[in-house]
């Protein structure tokens, strides 16, 4: 049990790093409108931290983006137009309930949805299908994107704290 739980602190903190270094840390970098956030804050801490909406300004034109991907690119519906806010510039939050929050980090191209709240199984389910629906695309087209699930630790200590695909996309989810 102890060796899981390091295990777990271990891959938090290197997640961390990850992104700190993908993003490069610049002191007050960020888009016009966004909020730091202070490291160690929860996910649900971070949400609340946001600005309240996008401005024009931080908003690509158009009704539709083209999303880079390993597998070629991927043509989806303008999520900006529905974002939550922007989280130091470079995290759209574009879905948020009290049991998931959907992600896209612009530094590395990547679509996260967040666990909160279980049953798993079944929050999951509803975030990817809210994910297709907000994106506009199909199965197919969405694990071309590589999104991931994240499972905290202290919601399920078996699967917790490791990123998996969507339950559609292979391997398969937990």
């Amino acid at each position: 049990m102890k060796k899981i739980i390091a295990i777990s602190v271990v891959i938090i903190i290197l997640v961390a790093i990850a992104i700190l270094v993908i993003r490069g840390v610049t002191g007050n970098a960020g888009l016009a409108g966004s909020v730091p956030v202070q490291a160690g804050t929860t996910n649900e801490q971070r949400v609340n931290q946001i600005t309240g909406g996008i401005s024009s300004t931080d908003m690509p034109p158009g009704d539709t983006l083209t999303i880079g991907s390993p597998s070629g690119n991927v043509t989806v519906k303008n999520f900006y137009k529905s974002a939550v806010g922007i989280i130091e510039g470079a995290d759209v939050i574009f879905a948020k309930d009290n049991n998931y929050t959907i992600d896209y980090l612009k530094g590395n191209g990547s679509f996260v949805i967040t666990i909160d709240q279980g049953p798993i199984a079944a929050v999951q389910a509803t975030a990817e299908n809210q994910l297709l629906s907000i994106l506009g695309v199909n199965q197919k087209d969405a694990c071309r994107l590589s999104p991931s699930v994240a499972v905290p630790a202290t919601l399920d200590k078996q699967i917790g704290g490791r990123s998996y695909p969507l339950s559609f996309c292979s391997p398969a989810t937990p």
